[in-house]
C-alpha cells in the first residue's frame, strides 16, 4: 500500500481574490486540476496544510504573513485526493485560539483527518494511528514555533495542549523607539529591504534552554506511546531555515531528529523551508528534511530565488502490508506556475516538459529537475538526468 506526502500548502491572498466566484463562495480547484492523476495514484494522500481556516470575521490583513482561506480550499483539496493534513505549524496560530479551532472543525467537515493542533487534552494526549488492514501507521505532527513574535498569540498553561510543540512560544520583545528609528532610516538608505536564507529558523542556542524540557520530553513521550501501538511511527516535522536550499540543515533540526529517531520514530518528513531539501536512509529509517512548496505563488510574499522554490517534491511511500516494511520509495517533482491569468497551478514536471515546444525552455527544465533532484537524493551526477513522471529514490 502506498502512502505520500507533499511540501507545504499555501494559499496567498491574490489567489483567493482569483478563485472567488461570488461574493462569499469560492472554488480552488484550478490550482490542483494538473496534478491530481498523480496525487490519486495513492492510498493514503497527506499534505502540510500552513494556512488556517478561519471564517470570514477573520480577513484583516494586519500581516502578510498572517494567513487565513476560505474553507472552500479544503474541498479542492479533498477532491484531489487528500486525506490528511498535519496543522502543527508556525501558522496555525494567525487567526488565534479561535481560528485554530474554526480550522479543526472545517478540516472534520470536510472529511479530512487531521493531526498537530487539537480541541481536547485528550486528543493531544491521544495517538493518531491509522489502521490498514492490521498494519498500523502513527502519524505526529510537532512545530518548533507559532510565529508568535508576529501575530502574538500565546497559549496559557491550560491552552497549552492545543498545539504540538518543540519548544516554548517565541516572545514578542517591544523596540525602544529610538532603535526603530534607527532600524527605519537604514532601511530607507538602502532603499530596498533584502530577503536572505536562512539555514535554521532556531537558533541552536535552544537546544541546551532548559526552559524547553518540558517540551522535549512531552515530544519522546508520545513517540514513545505511539510506538508501543503501532507498526510504523511518522514524525511530520515543521523546522528547518527558510529557503536554504545552499546552505544545508540546521543544528537544531538536526537535533530534532536524532532525538526522534533515537525514541522510536521510523520516518521524518519535514516541511517549512520554503525549498526541496535533502534525503536520506539512516539505519534501516528515511528522513526527508523538507519537501518544498506544494501550493504557492513563486514571487510573492516572502520569496528568494535561485533556491528553486517554485519546485516541489510528491513523495510515495511503498509498504508490504503483511511483512509490515517499507518496501519502496519514489518521488515526483511537481512545479507551480503561474498563468496568464495569475492562477498559480501544480504541475508534473514531466507535463510540462513533454507538453513544451521551445528546447531551451525544456532544457532549462530539465536542468533544474536535475538540480532538485540532485538535493533531494544528496547526489551529484554529472550526466543528463531523463525528466520522469516517477523517480526512484
Amino acid at each position: 500500500m502506498r502512502i505520500s506526502f507533499t511540501g507545504d500548502i499555501l494559499c496567498y491572498a491574490s489567489q483567493i481574490a482569483l478563485m472567488k466566484k461570488s461574493r462569499s463562495q469560492y472554488d480552488f480547484s484550478r490550482i490542483f486540476d494538473k496534478v491530481v492523476p498523480y496525487l490519486r495514484n495513492s492510498e493514503y494522500l497527506c499534505g502540510s496544510l500552513e494556512t488556517p481556516i478561519a471564517d470570514a470575521s477573520y480577513t484583516d490583513k494586519d500581516s502578510s504573513i498572517n494567513f487565513n482561506t476560505p474553507v472552500e480550499f479544503l474541498q479542492a483539496l479533498y477532491d484531489a485526493g487528500f486525506k490528511m493534513m498535519t496543522t502543527a505549524n508556525n501558522h496555525c496560530l494567525d487567526r488565534g485560539i479561535k481560528g485554530l479551532r474554526n480550522t479543526i472543525q472545517a478540516l472534520e467537515y470536510y472529511k479530512l483527518e487531521h493531526v498537530g493542533t487539537y480541541l481536547s487534552k485528550e486528543d493531544s494526549d491521544s495517538c493518531f494511528i491509522k489502521d490498514f488492514n492490521g498494519f498500523k501507521v502513527s502519524f505526529l505532527s510537532f512545530t518548533y514555533g507559532t510565529n508568535s513574535r508576529v501575530n502574538r498569540n500565546y497559549l496559557s498553561e491550560n491552552e497549552s495542549y492545543m498545539v504540538d510543540l518543540l519548544r516554548r512560544q517565541d516572545r514578542f520583545v517591544p523596540v525602544r523607539r529610538s532603535l526603530l528609528r534607527k532600524a527605519l532610516r537604514r532601511i530607507i538608505r538602502k532603499k530596498k529591504v533584502k530577503k536572505g536564507a536562512l539555514q535554521d529558523s532556531v537558533s541552536a542556542s535552544e537546544i541546551v534552554n532548559t526552559v524547553n524540557e518540558r517540551y522535549i520530553e512531552r515530544f519522546k513521550w508520545k513517540i514513545q506511546k505511539a510506538k508501543a501501538n503501532s507498526d510504523v511511527v511518522i514524525l511530520c516535522m515543521h523546522s528547518g531555515g527558510q529557503f536554504n536550499f545552499n546552505l544545508g540543515v540546521g543544528e537544531y533540526t538536526k537535533y530534532i531528529v536524532d532525538m526522534a529517531l533515537e525514541n522510536g520514530v521510523d520516518i521524518v518528513i519535514g516541511n517549512h523551508t520554503h525549498c526541496v531539501m535533502p534525503a536520506e536512509r539512516q539505519d534501516g529509517k528515511f528522513i526527508s528534511y523538507a519537501l518544498g512548496n506544494f501550493s504557492f505563488v513563486p514571487g510573492e510574499g516572502y520569496y528568494v530565488e535561485n533556491v528553486y522554490a517554485d519546485y516541489s517534491i510528491l513523495l510515495h511511500l511503498d509498504f508490504n502490508v503483511s511483512t509490515k516494511s517499507l518496501e519502496q520509495i519514489t518521488f515526483s517533482v511537481l512545479k507551480s506556475v503561474v498563468g496568464e491569468d495569475g492562477v498559480s497551478q501544480v504541475y508534473n514536471v514531466y507535463d510540462l516538459y513533454k507538453e513544451e515546444r521551445n528546447s531551451a525552455v525544456k532544457q532549462e527544465l530539465a536542468l533544474d529537475v536535475k538540480a532538485v533532484i540532485d538535493k533531494f537524493k544528496c547526489s551529484s551526477i554529472t550526466s543528463a538526468m531523463p525528466v520522469l513522471k516517477e523517480y526512484r529514490f
